[in-house]
């Protein structure tokens, strides 16, 4: 079976397969397509919902219903795959990038990192607020963890400053 994106309305595919028996078959997997609010368009697999059949037409439109409700109540982030990132995933992300690896700095990113992760390691990324980090900032502070060994404020705040 060849992977040409169709309609739904075409009865023979142009290598020959009848489409109509392919479907009853199971062996036909339905594709949205929408447009993200910044124009690019994104094509998704229904099989990548929960609990929705990839082989259903139904389960489909469904799935394009979905995301259309969150493309006009502007929860682009629900759209997103990695909108369920953990810091500790975003984490593990960055430091395996060539470049942050390259950088001298990279030991002390790596240090700040585990740091943080130990207060919001297992947080979706998308739910960490900015008081969320103030209220970090000030803890560290008062523990006497947030200034730098040199005895500059900066140190703790700078590290946030740059997670943001």
């Amino acid at each position: 079976m060849c992977h040409k994106k169709q309609s739904t309305k075409i009865k023979k595919c142009s290598c020959g397969l009848k489409l109509d028996e392919a479907k009853r078959s199971k062996k036909v997997r339905y594709w949205i397509t929408y447009r993200m609010p910044d124009g690019r368009q994104r094509r998704e697999a229904v099989g990548a919902f929960e609990d929705l059949d990839a082989y259903s037409v139904s389960y489909a439109r469904e799935a394009e219903a979905k995301r259309m409700v969150q493309k006009k109540e502007r929860r682009i982030f629900d759209m997103l795959p990695e909108s369920q990132m953990t810091f500790n995933e975003l984490t593990e992300w960055y430091l395996d990038l060539e470049k942050v690896k390259a950088l001298a700095s990279y030991d002390i990113i790596k240090i700040k990192l585990d740091i943080f992760n130990a207060e919001f390691g297992n947080r979706v990324v998308s739910d960490i607020k900015p008081v969320d980090l103030e209220n970090y900032q000030s803890k560290r502070e008062r523990e006497g963890t947030g200034h730098h060994r040199s005895g500059n404020p900066q140190g703790e705040g700078h590290g946030v400053q740059s997670l943001r």
